[in-house]
């Protein structure tokens, strides 16, 4: 099973690294294969290489339409059967993934 996060991002690198990192840690720790997908919506060239250093799978520059159509734009491109619809803010804490997928 794949599981995509899809994270609409603006100006958040600082704490998107956090984000992505958990959430490999815990795919990994469930077994599944992960992808991230991030929706820059900064339209900041720095901004933009900043998200890329943190290593997404894939990376989505569009202008700012709001949360709703970053998740959609993000939802899209994604190649998981499962997707994981976040802001960049959040943690994954040890065990938390694994609850998710049940029945999936």
């Amino acid at each position: 099973m794949k599981v995509s996060l899809v994270v609409v991002c603006h100006h958040s690198s600082r704490v998107l690294s956090q984000c992505v990192e958990s959430f490999r840690r815990e795919a990994s720790a469930t077994g599944v294969e992960s992808e991230v997908v991030a929706v820059e919506h900064s339209e900041d060239a720095a901004e933009r290489a900043r998200v890329e250093e943190i290593g997404v799978d894939l990376l989505l520059e569009r202008p700012n339409r709001g949360y709703a159509a970053g998740l959609n734009t993000g939802a899209e491109e994604a190649g998981g059967e499962v997707l994981l619809l976040a802001n960049p803010d959040i943690r994954f804490f040890p065990g938390s993934l694994a609850p998710l997928l049940v029945g999936i």
